[in-house]
């Protein structure tokens, strides 16, 4: 009698039926873990529907949130040197279009020398 972890059991099951198998214990275990705990749903006999009762919560007020994304023009000037638009800011940008620059320009003469090189007939 061979038990269920015998290997020579394996070797008839495809690795496709293996992979399902896999796939369903891995579905079922984290349908587990992801099921509602009956504890956190409220009682619904506990509490009184508001709107059974004609009460209503109060309303809040109407307060305009400020935007993520501010509007143009509505920032103040840079007092010191790293704030926006800062003389710090705009020389790193300066210095990482230069660098930007370089890499590509080394780059391309680098390829240029090597297609040049296979260009030539050796001697």
């Amino acid at each position: 009698m061979r038990h269920a972890a015998d290997p020579s059991m394996m070797v008839g099951m495809s690795r496709c039926r293996i992979a399902w198998l896999v796939a369903v214990a891995v579905s079922l275990a984290l349908l587990l873990l992801m099921a509602p705990d009956s504890s956190a749903v409220p009682d619904q006999t506990q509490g009184s529907d508001p709107t059974e009762t004609g009460e209503l919560p109060p309303l809040e007020p109407a307060v305009e949130s400020p935007d993520i994304i501010p509007q143009p023009n509505s920032g103040s000037p840079p007092d010191h040197p790293g704030d926006r638009g800062g003389w710090q800011q705009l020389s790193l940008l300066a210095l990482i279009v230069v660098a930007v620059a370089a890499i590509f320009l080394l780059v391309r003469r680098e390829s240029r020398r090597k297609r040049d090189a296979q260009r030539q007939p050796a001697r």
